[in-house]
C-alpha cells in the first residue's frame, strides 16, 4: 500500500511537474518565436516565463508602479481593446533611424510579433524609419514619411541619433497635431556598445532626455537599454548582441529582442487590466481625423555630400522629396553647380563652390535648418560651411558639424521664415581640415 501511495505521489508530482512547464513555455505564444530560445541561452533564462520577467516586463522601473495606472498606459490598453473588438485594423508607425530601419529584415518582423501575441491578424506595421536621421528631419517631413496614414499607435526610436531635447519636442507636439492628439507616442530607448564603452556622458544624456520628454508629454517609455544591460558582459557577451564591425547597430538576434520587448510590454499592458466601466465610452470614440497638411520643405529623400555624390537612398522609404544634383557646368562659369532636381537654372555665385536652388513655398511661419551627417563615433568630425541667398540677395553664413550617425539640426536662418514664396540658393563646401561636408536634409519647421 505504501509503494501505491508513493508511486501516485510520484506521478502526481511529474504530472504537475509537466503542466507547469507545459504553462510556463509551451502555452505562452511568445516562447514559439525561433529566436526566443536564443535570447534565453544569452540571457541565462531558464524559461521563458523567466525570461519575460527579468528582461521583458516590468519594461521600465523609472515610473515604479504608478507607471500601470498612468493616462498613456490605460489610452492605449483601451484603444488596442476597441479595434480587436470591432474587428479593426490595429495600425501602428515606425519612426526613427538605422536601429529600427533594419526591423523588417530581423528573425520575425514586429507584425507577425504582435499578430501571434495577440492572436488577432488585423495589425500591420508601416516602418517610416531612415538611417541617419534624428527627430527634427520627422518633425519637418511627417506628410512626406506617413502620407495620409492614419494610425492608432507610433513608436519613436532615435538610438543615438537625437541628443537635442527641443528636436523631440518639436516631433512629438507635430505628431499630436497631426492626429489631434488622438494617438499613442511610445518611447524606446536604445543604445549603442561604442556608445557604452566611448561615449558614456553622452549616453546618459540620451537616455535621460528621453525619459524627461516621455514625462512632459505623458507617454509610455520602453528602457530596451536597462533591459539588456541587467546582462551586460554577465549573462551574455557583448559581441552576441551588437555588430562588432561598428559596434553601433545589433546584430539579427540584438532586433529579435528589441521587438519582443516592445511587442511582449504592449501586449502587457492590452492584458494588465480591462476597466469594464469604460467600455461602452471606448465603443463609442470617434475615428481619429488626421491634419493632411503638407510640409512646408522638406528635402530628406536623399543623403548627398556637397559634390552631389548620393551617400544613401530614402526615396524608398519616403514618398516625396527631390536630391541635389550635379548640374551640367556652365561654360561661362568657374564652379560647378548642384541644383534641386526641377530648378537647375539657377545662377551659380561663387567660384569652386557648390550650389542648391529651390523655390520655397511657406504656408505658415517656420524656422529653416540644414543637417549634418557624420560617419559615426571615432570618426572625423564633418565641418559643412554654407552660404544663404534669398531671391539672390545674401543674408547669411552658417557653420555645422556632425560625427554622430545621425542628422545634426543647424539653424540656418537667424529668424524665421513668414508666409509667402521664396527663391533659396545655399552655397556650400567642407572645410579644409575634415572630409566633404554632408548634408543630409534641409527642413523648415
Amino acid at each position: 500500500m505504501f509503494f501505491i501511495k508513493l508511486f501516485d505521489v510520484v506521478t502526481l508530482v511529474l504530472w504537475m511537474g509537466m503542466v507547469m512547464f507545459e504553462f510556463s513555455y509551451g502555452s505562452d505564444v511568445l516562447c514559439d518565436f525561433d529566436s526566443v530560445p536564443k535570447l534565453m541561452e544569452i540571457t541565462n533564462s531558464t524559461s521563458c516565463s523567466s525570461f519575460k520577467k527579468n528582461y521583458l516586463v516590468p519594461f521600465d522601473p523609472h515610473y515604479g508602479s504608478s507607471y500601470w495606472e498612468s493616462k498613456a498606459i490605460k489610452d492605449l490598453q483601451h484603444r488596442l481593446f476597441f479595434k480587436i473588438q470591432k474587428k479593426q485594423i490595429v495600425r501602428i508607425g515606425v519612426l526613427g533611424g538605422s536601429v529600427s530601419l533594419s526591423w523588417p529584415n530581423s528573425t520575425t518582423p514586429m507584425a507577425s510579433i504582435l499578430q501571434s501575441l495577440f492572436d488577432y491578424p488585423n495589425i500591420e506595421v508601416y516602418n517610416g524609419a531612415m538611417g541617419g536621421t534624428g527627430a527634427i528631419v520627422n518633425a519637418g517631413c511627417l506628410s512626406t514619411i506617413l502620407s495620409d496614414l492614419v494610425l492608432d499607435v507610433i513608436i519613436l526610436e532615435f538610438a543615438i541619433n537625437e541628443f537635442v531635447e527641443k528636436s523631440l519636442q518639436l516631433l512629438v507636439d507635430h505628431l499630436k497635431q497631426r492626429f489631434n492628439d488622438n494617438i499613442t507616442i511610445i518611447m524606446l530607448t536604445v543604445t549603442s556598445r561604442l556608445m557604452k564603452t566611448e561615449n558614456p556622458v553622452g549616453l546618459a544624456k540620451g537616455i535621460s532626455m528621453n525619459k524627461a520628454i516621455a514625462k512632459q508629454y505623458g507617454l509610455i517609455l520602453i528602457d530596451w537599454s536597462s533591459v539588456v544591460d541587467k546582462g551586460y558582459g554577465i549573462t551574455y557577451k557583448p559581441d552576441q548582441i551588437w555588430n562588432d564591425k561598428d559596434r553601433q547597430h545589433p546584430m539579427k538576434i540584438g532586433n529579435d529582442w528589441i521587438q519582443y520587448c516592445v511587442a511582449a510590454s504592449m501586449k502587457a499592458i492590452y492584458d494588465h487590466h480591462r476597466d469594464p466601466s469604460t467600455t461602452e465610452a471606448i465603443m463609442l470614440q470617434p475615428p481619429i481625423n488626421v491634419v493632411k497638411k503638407q510640409d512646408t520643405l522638406c528635402l530628406s529623400s536623399f543623403m548627398c555630400d556637397v559634390f552631389g555624390v548620393h551617400m544613401h537612398r530614402f526615396e524608398q522609404y519616403a514618398h516625396t522629396g527631390k536630391c541635389w544634383k550635379m548640374a551640367v557646368k556652365d561654360k561661362f562659369k568657374t564652379c560647378t553647380k548642384l541644383a534641386f532636381e526641377n530648378n537647375v537654372g539657377s545662377e551659380c555665385k561663387q567660384d569652386s563652390d557648390n550650389m542648391l536652388s529651390v523655390t520655397v513655398q511657406v504656408d505658415e511661419p517656420c524656422s529653416l535648418y540644414f543637417t549634418v551627417v557624420g560617419d559615426g563615433a571615432g570618426k572625423p568630425m564633418l565641418t559643412c560651411s554654407l552660404g544663404v541667398f534669398i531671391d539672390d540677395k545674401f543674408i547669411w553664413n552658417v557653420t555645422g558639424d556632425g560625427q554622430y550617425l545621425s542628422q545634426s539640426p543647424y539653424v540656418l536662418l537667424p529668424h524665421a521664415l513668414d508666409i509667402g514664396m521664396y527663391n533659396l540658393s545655399l552655397i556650400g563646401k567642407g572645410t579644409m581640415m575634415s572630409p566633404p561636408c554632408s548634408l543630409g536634409s534641409i527642413i523648415c519647421v
